[in-house]
């Protein structure tokens, strides 16, 4: 049985399920022995060896948060709005195994756009919600989720494909039937180009350059709507005759800049301000989200701004890591394992189902111990506290039937609050959840509440 395992996007902390049947006698002895230091450790190797594919395709989409401009925003949007949304629900003054409410912001990344078919190669996209009632049914319907899981799902083909296949669609195919891929968004392309070899050839840098406007889904129509008029030009016909690799993230910006001088945006780069719903169309700059923080304080993104910053420094110094994102398959070997060293959620939860009906955390992270070390001192713990509470409370990036601990018998066990705290104790009196609830409301207040984004 493979193991399952997802990030979250607005925290990028990756979790990793493993029920008894998908480990070993011998991890299982190793799990007996969990004070065992060296022996958990064991553990932890063995499963990312011997699960590879589910390890490169997580830690793809951490990367995509590091790279893609408006993962990286949107998840710093939602981890404050986690964090005053835990604010609000603490100043009604009651029990929070009451709390209830709705978290919209929190849903983006699935909402549905439907992409509307006006002939000639162009398309029209409308959020779902707001699209005429005479259209219903017509179209295809895409989400910023669908754009990013199959990006990830090319990307790990990538990584796994000989050089000698990466030009050959039908290869892809093939591997796509065998593997878990998630292909919606591709097919799209490929019946829009008529032409599933050129969709698997531009896909990944187009969704980049979609994920540079504040509206990906309208950026990602807007893009392939220019790649049907450019394919027709001169210069689009010798670029699509090249041999791979061709640095389409290239071309991808200068149709950006197209679309800025054609003045279909809608407002200044960067103008992310206020509700996200109501935001203006508009281009983003990786660099400027990198750089800031909430004004009134230092609050960033713990999880993703300090190895955001430091991509982009490699960046500089490496230009072959432009490549790894994009097209990861043409990367020079020795910068893809690198990056696979260096760049990996600070925090991963490790969540094994004994046989006994108990469960196992192992927390992994840095090797150096540093997302251990934020941990402890309580910073992350405080974030993975509040994302717990307020995902029950809103039925946001919840799943019921999820638990992290086994102790049926606590009386916070059956409304599940706890549903994401990876602190389990032996003996539920002992855990420290309630009491860290009561006192988050003193730890946030000096880093929320803030207004506007300030960039350096």
């Amino acid at each position: 049985m493979p193991l399952r395992s997802h990030v979250d996007l607005c925290l990028f902390v990756r979790m990793v399920r493993a029920e008894n049947e998908s480990i070993s006698t011998a991890d299982l002895d190793n799990l007996g022995h969990a004070a065992d230091s060296e022996r958990v450790l064991q553990l932890w190797r063995s499963q990312f060896d011997s699960n590879p594919n589910v390890w490169f395709h997580e830690q793809y989409h951490y990367w995509q948060g590091l790279r893609l401009p408006f993962l990286f925003w949107y998840a710093a949007y939602s981890l404050r709005a986690i964090l005053t949304g835990f604010a609000d629900f603490l100043a009604t003054g009651q029990p929070f195994e009451t709390w209830s409410g709705d978290a919209p912001t929190l849903n983006y990344l699935s909402l549905a756009w439907r992409c509307i078919d006006l002939g000639n190669g162009s398309y029209l996209a409308h959020p779902e919600s707001m699209t005429d009632p005479t259209l219903a049914g017509k179209g295809v319907l895409l989400s910023p989720l669908d754009l990013i899981e199959c990006m990830a799902s090319i990307a790990e083909w990538q990584v796994r494909a000989s050089r000698t296949d990466l030009e050959d669609v039908r290869s892809f195919l093939r591997w796509s039937k065998r593997n878990p891929s998630y292909l919606h968004a591709f097919r799209f392309v490929a019946a829009s180009l008529q032409d599933e070899a050129l969709a698997l050839r531009i896909f990944c840098p187009l969704v980049e350059a979609a994920f540079y406007t504040s509206q990906p889904i309208r950026g990602f129509i807007g893009l392939l709507n220019r790649v049907h008029f450019f394919r027709e030009t001169l210069d689009g016909s010798k670029t699509l005759a090249q041999r791979e690799p061709v640095w389409w993230s290239e071309l991808f910006r200068g149709l950006l800049s197209d679309m800025e001088s054609d003045k279909e945006f809608e407002a200044r780069p960067d103008s992310l301000e206020g509700v996200l719903e109501k935001h203006p169309f508009c281009r983003l700059t990786l660099q400027n989200w990198i750089a800031g923080s909430w004004e009134g304080s230092n609050f960033l993104n713990p999880f993703l701004t300090p190895n955001a910053r430091a991509w982009a420094a490699r960046e500089e110094e490496k230009p072959a890591y432009g490549w790894l994102l994009v097209q990861p398959g043409w990367a020079p070997s020795d910068i893809f394992k690198e990056a696979l060293n260096d760049f990996f959620p600070p925090l991963t939860i490790l969540h094994f189902t004994l046989k006994d009906g108990t469960n196992r955390i192992i927390l992994g992270g840095d090797p150096d111990a540093a997302a251990m070390d934020a941990l402890n001192s309580g910073n992350l713990l405080t974030l993975l506290t509040a994302f717990s509470v307020q995902r029950r409370a809103t039925q946001t990036h919840y799943n019921p039937n999820i638990r992290l601990c086994h102790h049926s018998d606590c009386p916070h066990y059956a409304k599940n609050f706890c549903n994401f705290y990876p602190v389990i104790p032996r003996k539920w009196q002992d855990c420290g959840f309630p009491a860290r609830v009561a006192e988050i409301s003193r730890l946030l207040e000096p880093v929320v509440r803030r207004g506007k984004w300030r960039t350096h």
